[in-house]
């Protein structure tokens, strides 16, 4: 079936006389490229170009399919091709555009060194006329890939654009020996014999299309009238003449070739090409054509037929646009012929000679600019320049250019000659008529600065900043002249500098020297006052020093001085001087660890405990670890200001490890550590050494038996426990912790033992007797079993309401050291914590320890709950508290909780309005 298609197309396409001369395999490639069968159609058209190189259509058809497929490199190859046989085939150009931009993408940075990669990059650089890089590149390439002929008409084509015609065409040689099938090196080649042996580009093959137009305007004029027969002939024959020339040129051009050895280059090279020229059609037969003779009238003036008024005007509008287009040569032609077939036209003979006058002007002008040109290398023609612009019509000029005159070239001729005040007055001239002309602006503006008339040359540069504003940037060296000028327009200013800088430097000179003076008697100074210190003759020193003071210092000398002169006061006994001066230092670094050192000592000196003594202590400790007196005196301060918490118990500590008998540090740590529960082998250490002044100190045993069974001590614990509760036998937290020693031991039978003679010493105390109660009774079962029950019994419901209420009836009998340790036990109890803690919190403030009472009463703060009076009151004491400390936010809380419960109790009101005043400003 498709063979059956395929004979019908073939045999109506030969019926086509169009088609008859295409060859039939690329007619079934087009086939296949329609139907998109790309690779059919891509092997069909090679077999097309094996037989005719030179087939554009295949060329073209080859390249748009790899262009299809994005093959970047082979479409290159194929569309460059196609325009070296027919420059503007359908759209190749187009196409061949656009696959160079995917090109220069493609191998915008790449390293590849196949020989195709080397190809295109060549041409990319030679195309963007980067000759050095493409050079670079071709001694590598042919170094890798010496048998490419593309890459040699590369060179061929660097070679040309080094004016080395003749190692071109070697090249080129080269090149279509390796690659004989090859359009685009044939075409090079071509061009390139023509372009040396003469001097001339080859003639147009396959493009008769001007020729024939010429010869059938020749027609028309023959058929109007307006040439004569003999005319017709005789450019026929010139035409025809051209035309053999031109065919002899390249049907034999060998035989023109002076070069030795062409004749055999072009021999192998017909050789290798025999296989890839067609066979020459036969010969068209030509038919003559007789014309039979016919009178022909001559021309009148009167009769001039259809035709000839056509050529006429198409004459005259030639003519026109010639002489407005200021195409000179082909104005005087046309006007010439309009002349003599209108002879008594005065408007055509007037045309005529103004394009004869201005044809022969542009030519002189011509002339006068090339021999210009040639002056600027060659000086000795700058004369013979100058006489041909002078000898030009400047009414002329005016007339086809709109100028007055040829100043800028007689100027630019003068500014060679260094005649500089007559180029500046011609240049002058011109820009009177040409304000705006750049470069006679700059040439003028040299000319004045080579006068040396830098006043007008400033003057002259500040005039065509104005009018060019950013341009004058491109000038070369403007930079430096506008320096230079700006320079010499400000020279005065510069001179009046140059007379301030000397009196500056003698006035600095002089200050030199006084200083250095200064400087040699202060050091003077400062080697005496270290002398006086050396020899504690203090007053003649703080004497002294207060002199150099007087004297410009710097920082550091003036602190220098007066930590000396500090030291001074404090060695005479002059505290309260001296700690002025120490404070005067301590304005300026708050830090200064000296100066706090001295502050230190004159404090102790004065036996001060203020709050701002703690930083001097602090540092004075640091420096003086085992002074007593110190670590009194601190310790005090911090105790006075409150300060009770970790720097208080190191200080204390390290106080003890001097005297560890010492009564008041004991206490103090030993209320530090019950309120705060703190625990650990310091703690106990602290606790048996205070055990040891105070034995009889209840609150002080029952945690330090805590911290030995925290420790592992369970003997110690169980011989502490047995002791405590033998003259203090209603301590609930004594007996469990005991009971937890005893456990810890098993030693079961030694606690029965122990509770059964204490039930008999103390048979009123209910405790003592429930105790006993609970260990007999869970006695017989396993110790672990009996240590739970008698937790469990220990914690039940009743015991803790039982000791919250015994606590509270010991707060108000006034034993509140007693009470606390109750309330600690319960305070644990969430039904009782809330009470316990407001019961604390009064319990601590009646021993006046409020630091201890916000212990228990901030967290109430934060869950707040109706409160009745008693609780009013506590929470009272607590506002007035915070108030004195200056925590005026926690004093509006307690107050404002206050207010929730009652706001007319006592002056709640009054101090939350006044609260509020100290918050507004």
């Amino acid at each position: 079936m498709r063979t059956g298609f395929l004979f019908c197309l073939f045999w109506l396409l030969s019926l086509n006389p169009d088609c008859q001369d295409m060859d039939p395999e690329s007619l079934l490639a087009e086939q296949w490229f329609l139907k998109g069968e790309l690779d059919k159609a891509t092997e069909l058209y090679k077999k097309v170009l094996s037989k005719n190189y030179d087939d554009v259509e295949a060329n073209y058809a080859l390249g748009k399919i790899h262009f299809l497929q994005k093959n970047w490199e082979d479409a290159w190859h194929y569309l460059r091709e196609t325009l070296s046989i027919k420059k503007d085939y359908r759209d190749a150009r187009a196409l061949y555009d656009q696959v160079l931009a995917r090109l220069r993408e493609t191998y915008k940075n790449t390293n590849d060194n196949s020989a195709v990669a080397y190809r295109i990059r060549i041409h990319l650089h030679l195309l963007d006329n980067q000759v050095r890089e493409a050079g670079i590149l071709l001694d590598r390439a042919l170094a890798q890939h010496p048998k490419d002929g593309f890459l040699w008409d590369h060179r061929a084509n660097w070679l040309y654009r080094q004016k080395k015609m003749e190692e071109a065409l070697k090249a080129l040689k080269e090149a279509i020996s390796l690659q004989p099938t090859s359009a685009t090196i044939f075409r090079h080649y071509e061009s390139a014999w023509y372009q040396f042996y003469h001097n001339t580009a080859p003639a147009v093959r396959n493009n008769t299309e001007s020729e024939e137009i010429r010869l059938q305007y020749l027609q028309k004029l023959k058929e109007a009238g307006v040439l004569g027969t003999e005319e017709i002939k005789s450019e026929e024959t010139k035409a025809e003449t051209t035309s053999v020339i031109s065919e002899e040129s390249l049907d034999n051009p060998v035989t023109d070739i002076p070069a030795k050895g062409d004749q055999e280059f072009f021999q192998r090279l017909l050789a290798q090409q025999a296989q890839f020229i067609p066979p020459a059609p036969p010969p068209k037969p030509v038919e003559k054509k007789v014309e039979e003779a016919q009178y022909v009238p001559p021309p009148t003036s009167t009769i001039i037929s259809e035709t000839a008024e056509n050529v006429q005007k198409e004459l005259v509008a030639n003519a026109l646009r010639a002489y407005e287009e200021k195409n000179w040569n082909l104005a005087v032609n046309s006007y010439t012929v309009l002349v003599f077939n209108n002879p008594s036209n005065d408007e055509f003979k007037e045309k005529l000679e103004k394009a004869k006058a201005y044809d022969d002007f542009e030519a002189r002008l011509l002339a006068a600019r090339r021999e210009f040109a040639l002056a600027s290398r060659n000086p000795a023609l700058l004369d013979s320049a100058r006489e041909l612009f002078l000898a030009l019509e400047k009414d002329i000029y005016f007339d086809l250019y709109h100028k007055k005159g040829f100043e800028d070239y007689l100027g630019k001729i003068a500014f060679q000659k260094g005649n500089f005040r007559q180029a500046s007055d011609l240049f002058t001239a011109w820009l009177k008529n040409e304000p705006r002309d750049e470069e006679i602006l700059w040439l003028n503006i040299l000319c004045i600065d080579a006068l040396g008339e830098w006043d007008q040359a400033h003057e002259a540069l500040k005039q065509a900043e104005d009018t060019l504003g950013q341009k004058m940037v491109q000038w070369d060296g403007i930079g430096r002249l506008r320096t230079k000028l700006t320079v010499w327009n400000l020279r005065y200013v510069f001179i009046f500098l140059a007379l301030l800088w000397i009196a500056l430097t003698i006035a600095y000179t002089s200050y030199k020297s006084v200083i250095a003076k200064r400087k040699l008697d202060r050091r003077r100074n400062f080697d005496l006052i270290r002398e006086y210190n050396a020899d504690k003759s203090y007053k003649q020193m703080i004497k002294l020093i207060d002199e150099v003071l007087l004297l410009e210092l710097s920082e550091a000398e003036i602190y220098n001085l007066q930590i000396l002169k500090a030291t001074g006061l404090y060695h005479l006994q002059q505290f309260d001087a001296a700690e002025r001066q120490v404070r005067s230092i301590l304005g300026r670094n708050k830090n200064d660890n000296a100066a706090l050192t001295l502050l230190g000592k004159i404090h102790v000196a004065l036996q001060k405990t203020e709050e701002d003594s703690l930083l001097a202590y602090r540092v004075l400790v640091s420096k003086e670890p085992s002074n007593l007196e110190l670590l009194r005196l601190y310790l005090a301060t911090l105790k006075t200001n409150k300060n009770i918490g970790d720097e208080f118990e190191r200080i204390a500590l390290k106080l003890l490890e001097i005297e560890s008998y010492n009564k008041g540090v004991l206490q103090d740590l030993v209320d530090l550590y019950s309120r705060i529960q703190k625990k650990g082998p310091k703690v106990l250490d602290v606790y048996k050494q205070y055990l040891d002044v105070h034995p009889s100190n209840i609150l002080a045993k029952i945690h330090y038996l805590d911290c030995l069974l925290d420790a592992g001590s369970y003997i110690e614990a169980v011989k502490t426990g047995k002791e405590l509760l033998n003259n203090n036998p209603d301590l609930d937290k004594a007996h469990r912790l005991l009971i937890q020693a005893f456990d810890k031991l098993s030693m079961h039978d030694e606690m029965k033992s122990f509770y059964s003679q204490l039930s008999l010493e103390y048979p009123q105390s209910s405790l003592v007797q429930n105790m006993y109660d609970l260990i007999q009774e869970n006695y017989r079962s396993s110790s672990s079993a009996m240590h739970d029950d008698i937790e469990e019994s220990l914690v039940s419901e009743d015991a803790p309401k039982e000791i919250f209420h015994k606590a509270k009836s010991l707060l108000e009998q006034g034993d509140t050291k007693a009470a606390i340790v109750k309330l600690q036990q319960v305070y644990q109890d969430e039904r009782f914590a809330y009470e316990a803690a407001m019961l604390l919190t009064e319990a601590f403030l009646n021993l006046n320890d409020p630091t201890s009472a916000q212990l228990y009463f901030e967290p109430m703060l934060t869950q707040p709950r109706q409160l009745d009076t008693h609780s009013m009151e506590v929470v009272y004491r607590m506002g007035n508290y915070y108030g004195e400390k200056k925590l005026r936010k926690k004093s509006l809380q307690c107050f404002q909780l206050i207010a929730r419960n009652d706001v007319s109790y006592k002056d709640t009101f009054q101090k939350i309005e006044l609260l509020g005043l100290e918050r507004s400003p």
